[in-house]
């Protein structure tokens, strides 16, 4: 069984108070859901444990994510059933799979896992599994069996910003990309994808790649570092910040280059307000969130999934400069506009959109927890 669930149009719902009221009920519902670990629960004097395992906090992007989870998880019912502890390691394999291996030892119910790699903690996956704790892996997936996968299509999401960069530049010119996070499972995807497909326009150079880590400083840095020796680009591929883009080249005296990124308020806006060719992809940090809430629902009796990859039904957003339309694919095309889809008056770390499914998170929520 997949999960699936369409979040067309959600950056123009951020919560009000209605929408809040309506989600505060669906969580209510789900307390029965939860009855039968609950007793369990008040038996033993303690609440279900659930860890979170991330292996990664150095973007905005994973602030918003572990922000998220705590908003839900302080809500009723999961502030009278859930104790959530919330794990950070460095960003390595052998780091990760140290902290999983102390989390195993503690028998929590549940361990949610942002994973540094696809497959090397899969064993470590396997044991926790084996001692009866329920495991979803969420944006950085591994591929253990027993683990049930929560992410996007990034090869496809990929290929279509790669493809849309390729038609705006009218297919020729020095054009660079970004690798992400460098080893995590989707960047390498990513990366992979963007090359497969620029490399099919022979008038298209891919004249250097740079390590933007999903956020703006070090992006900026880096691509300021490959305009020194390359003068002539005219096309980005970021997992991260067109604003970081912009202000690359401004401060080279050289024109905006087209841009696909990560969709922020602030790439957003300066995409609108400079003029800028530029494609948003979402890639929705609540998705940690959502994952905690799939996983309560099976701790509390109900089915597990197969080893499902969550599929979202996606807006990507464009400027009237950068409008490409692709036939034939499930991906909406919506153009970028202030109030709507995307908020100039939002910090500028505010990822989008901010909430997806029943969820009703505010941009306080994703901000601050």
């Amino acid at each position: 069984m997949a999960i699936s669930f369409n979040f067309r149009g959600l950056s123009r719902q951020i919560a009000s108070i209605a929408a809040v009221s309506a989600v505060l009920a669906s969580l209510y519902g789900a307390a029965a859901l939860l009855a039968s670990r609950q007793a369990q629960a008040d038996a033993s004097g303690k609440k279900l444990t659930i860890y979170v395992s991330n292996n990664y906090i150095g973007n905005p992007w994973r602030a918003q994510m572990e922000n998220a989870i705590r908003a839900i998880a302080a809500r009723p019912p999961y502030d009278q059933t859930v104790n959530l502890v919330i794990v950070n390691s460095e960003n390595t394999v052998t780091s990760q799979t140290a902290s999983l291996q102390t989390i195993i030892r503690k028998k929590p119910a549940g361990i949610l896992i942002d994973s540094s790699s696809a497959t090397a903690l899969n064993p470590t996956v396997m044991a926790a599994c084996a001692a009866g704790i329920v495991v979803y892996t969420f944006d950085q997936t591994l591929t253990a069996p027993c683990a049930v996968q929560v992410r996007e299509n990034d090869e496809a999401e990929a290929e279509n910003m790669a493809r849309w960069l390729a038609a705006v530049i009218h297919e020729k010119g020095d054009v660079i990309l970004d690798e992400g996070i460098p080893g995590a499972p989707s960047s390498v995807i990513r990366i992979h994808a963007y090359q497969s497909v620029l490399r099919q326009f022979p008038n298209i150079h891919i004249v250097g790649t740079f390590v933007g880590n999903g956020a703006p400083g070090p992006e900026l840095q880096q691509v300021s570092g490959l305009l020194a020796a390359h003068r002539n680009i005219v096309g980005v591929v970021s997992q991260g910040y067109c604003s970081a883009e912009y202000q690359a080249f401004a401060r080279a005296g050289l024109k905006p280059p087209a841009c696909a990124s990560l969709d922020t308020s602030i790439s957003a806006e300066t995409c609108v307000t400079q003029n800028m060719a530029c494609y948003m992809w979402p890639a929705p940090s609540w998705v940690g969130a959502y994952a905690f809430v799939q996983m309560l629902k099976q701790l509390s009796g109900g089915p597990k999934p197969t080893q499902a990859i969550t599929t979202y039904e996606q807006d990507y957003f464009v400027t009237q400069q950068g409008v490409v339309h692709f036939d034939g694919d499930a991906y909406h095309q919506v153009v970028l506009k202030a109030g709507v889809n995307y908020f100039p008056n939002a910090p500028s770390s505010l990822v989008l959109p901010v909430t997806g499914g029943d969820l009703g998170l505010s941009v306080d929520d994703a901000l601050k927890g």
